[in-house]
């Protein structure tokens, strides 16, 4: 017997007991029962249509994702045959193949453009789309929680609407465990079926990681929060009707000990929400989120037998997650051919420079990997020992590249540790880096395979970066000019750090970038604004050299969260393409260093209008703080669905 159909037995037992005679043990009447049974049916019934519009919603992202790929498949192939017959980029037709989209794909890509405009309502998030995503989740959850909770009997103490309430919240957040645990972890199954891979670009309704993990946020909030109301519903029932004496007499059972256990775990788990707990204590926090997580599954699974279908949903697919990262870095294992490489690592201007052996072209642009430090060395601050970090790789793959390079700014906690500890050593062997065993994950993420080839149509491409931000653009700006297609005309940057010795974080991708600009018909300009320390010094249009530039730069125990300072804290003017700088910025590729900070609105809008795409698209990828990030989704809406912002935040 399914547990739908036992509930209908105890409901119609419980019924038909209403003609009994007298009160059952507790006070509780025949009614009394067979009114709890009847809402214990509505909320399991009301709970399934829950999970199945969840289900819904995920199915119609899903769908969409593999028609994009099959549409981006069949266009790839029409590029590949136009490749083959055109002789020039300009020959007639040769355009068309690259963008002849169907009706339906333009209509969605419009839609995309116009949800992720900003929305600007304080406190909520300024982007349509996760606003929607709330607002929606919200009508959904409350819906649920009110609909069919009515009395079908008279109120009594023990049968009344705010019991049904309480019960339904209790109901609900076990219905979230599969959603919650679906969300979380970084190898999420919904990251990798609705878009974070594949041929097509993505798009708003795309779920890449920090998307995932703003909806598990959201998931993880409501849970906790049905359950305190769940939990101290019951509470004040006891202390306004049994009494006090009845509340002590319950807690000897294990069902109210386990329940507690459970919200316990919720409130451990909303701590890592805390920004500035996280900065101070994420290792900590992250190995409390895992206890809590356990809490709630162990104290659900005791607290109510109804509950235990959702526990064993969200266990297996926690476990899925964990084995497909086990899995993944296993056979990262065997792509390095050995568990433990060698990494080289020195410490400039406030950042760990990271070089990682790693198989020629087995990466892509806009990439990240998750490193650990095994070493010998590193047990002396056995709490880095071992810990797992995600980095962007900021240089570009290619053929005799075997390396990946990683820009680890340094921040109080495992960079910082790890930073005195590389420091230390350099100093006692007299040498500019030192070697440190390192495990590698990955690599993950990145653009869309298509965005930088000739079926991805990209004409203009702007790139723009705060502080360690630029580790994620750099290897797209490499990638662009050492493979560059035959669609892409010009290409900017724009980075906003504090010190010119940041500069030494990227030199040697912007010098190969500049070198091979020399030798394609793209446009390439860099624009480069120190917005803190030591602009003063510089000579407008001047990128510093090595002996500009002291070996130590910053200090190595900058707690800094990025490397864009606040409005509040920069000089007042702002400056745009071309202004105190030598040179035409359309001419040649050429470095230009500014002083202060970008006017990000008014050079994205020169750059996009300038490239007059003819028949492509432009594409801008912006990676840094809040503010920046907020300034490029403002620049960018005033544009049509030819022009395609990709926002990436690596929060923690």
């Amino acid at each position: 017997m399914t547990p739908y159909a036992s509930l209908m037995v105890r409901a119609a037992a419980a019924a038909a007991a209403t003609n009994g005679a007298g009160p059952a043990k507790g006070g509780q009447t025949a009614a009394d029962k067979a009114e709890k049974a009847r809402q214990v049916i509505a909320s399991l019934r009301v709970t399934r249509i829950y999970n199945y519009i969840a289900a819904g919603v995920l199915g119609l992202f899903v769908l969409r994702h593999v028609l994009r790929q099959v549409h981006w498949f069949v266009l790839a192939r029409r590029a590949r045959v136009a490749r083959e017959t055109a002789v020039t980029t300009s020959e007639k037709g040769s355009h068309a193949v690259l963008v002849d989209r169907p009706a339906l794909l333009r209509l969605s890509d419009t839609v995309d453009t116009w949800m992720a405009k900003p929305l600007g309502v304080w406190p909520f998030t300024p982007e349509w789309t996760r606003m929607r995503a709330l607002l929606v989740t919200l009508i959904v959850t409350v819906a649920c929680l009110v609909v069919d909770t009515k009395l079908h009997t008279p109120a009594t103490l023990r049968s009344n609407v705010a019991r049904a309430f309480s019960r339904r919240c209790g109901r609900m957040a076990a219905a979230n465990f599969p959603l919650l645990y679906l969300f979380a972890g970084r190898n999420s199954v919904v990251v990798f079926l609705t878009g974070e891979y594949g041929l097509e670009r993505r798009s708003v309704y795309s779920f890449e990681y920090q998307t995932v993990r703003f909806y598990h946020k959201i998931l993880g909030f409501l849970v906790f929060l049905q359950c305190f109301v769940h939990t101290f519903s019951y509470i004040g029932y006891y202390l306004n009707g049994p009494g006090a004496e009845a509340l002590h007499e319950e807690w000897t059972e294990t069902y109210l000990k386990l329940g507690i256990v459970a919200l316990v775990g919720g409130a451990i788990n909303c701590l890592i929400y805390f920004r500035f707990l996280r900065v101070r204590m994420y290792e900590i926090l992250l190995l409390m989120h895992a206890i809590g997580a356990v809490f709630m599954l162990v104290g659900a699974w005791y607290h109510r037998p109804i509950m235990r279908t959702w526990v064993w949903a969200a266990v297996g697919i926690w476990a899925f997650e964990r084995l497909t990262r086990l899995v993944l870095h296993i056979s990262s294992f065997f792509a390095l051919r050995q568990p433990l490489v060698n990494a080289q690592a020195r410490v400039v201007s406030g950042a760990i420079l990271l070089s990682i052996p790693f198989p020629s072209n087995a990466w892509s642009a806009g990439q990240h990997v998750y490193v650990s430090f095994w070493g010998i060395q590193m047990l002396k601050t056995p709490w880095v020992y071992g810990q797992s970090h995600p980095f962007s790789i900021a240089n570009a793959s290619g053929d005799k590249i075997d390396h990946i390079e990683l820009v680890m700014r340094i921040k109080s906690g495992m960079t910082q540790s790890l930073a005195k500890r590389v420091a230390s050593l350099c100093a006692q062997k007299g040498v500019e880096s030192v070697g440190v065993l390192v495990s590698v994950e990955g690599p993950h993420g990145g653009l869309a395979s298509s965005d930088l080839k000739d079926e991805g149509a990209v004409e203009s491409l702007v790139l723009v970066a705060g502080g360690s931000g630029i580790t994620h653009v750099s290897s797209i700006l490499g990638q662009a000019m050492a493979q560059p297609s035959r669609v892409l005309k010009k290409v900017n940057l724009v980075w906003a750090i504090q010190s010119k010795e940041q500069i030494e974080w990227i030199r040697p991708q912007l010098t190969a970038c500049q070198e091979l600009a020399s030798s394609t018909s793209i446009a390439l300009s860099i624009d480069i604004y120190v917005t803190r320390h030591g602009a003063e010094a510089l000579e407008p249009g001047t990128l510093p050299s090595l002996e500009d530039v002291s070996p130590g730069g910053a200090s190595s125990s900058s707690n800094d969260d990025s490397g864009v300072t606040t409005p509040s804290e920069m000089p007042e003017r702002k400056y745009s393409f071309g202004e105190e700088a030598k040179g035409d910025p359309s001419v040649g590729p050429f470095v230009r260093v500014h002083r202060g900070r970008p006017d990000t609105i008014r050079l994205l809008s020169q750059a996009i209008e300038s490239g007059e795409q003819r028949f492509g698209r432009a594409l801008v990828v912006s990676c840094g703080p809040d503010t920046l990030n907020e300034e490029v989704r403002l620049a960018a809406r005033e544009f049509d669905s030819s022009v395609e912002v990709q926002i990436t935040k690596f929060d923690f």
